[in-house]
């Protein structure tokens, strides 16, 4: 996968992970709360976090049976990449 380009939803989504710092699994978000800073239906969001996870960029975690996302290493040098 490229992410070389802002205006790529996935790569927007990542972004957006940095913005919040969900970063560790202790400030990893829901999929409902990251939608709401992404703009976007939770549907197109979790999609969106699927493919990132499949992609190694995001992680997840459980918390009280609801699913939580927060970025990988990988997932944070791939946000911090477009600054080189």
């Amino acid at each position: 996968m490229s992410f070389r380009k802002p205006e790529d939803p996935e790569f927007r989504l990542l972004c957006v992970l940095n913005n919040l710092n969900s970063i560790t699994v202790d400030r990893a978000l829901t999929a409902e709360e990251i939608a709401l800073h992404y703009g976007g239906a939770v549907e197109e969001v979790e999609a969106l976090l699927r493919n990132l996870e499949k992609a190694g960029l995001v992680c997840t975690t459980r918390e009280r049976m609801v699913k939580r996302y927060y970025l990988s290493p990988s997932g944070v040098l791939r946000v911090l990449s477009m600054y080189s």
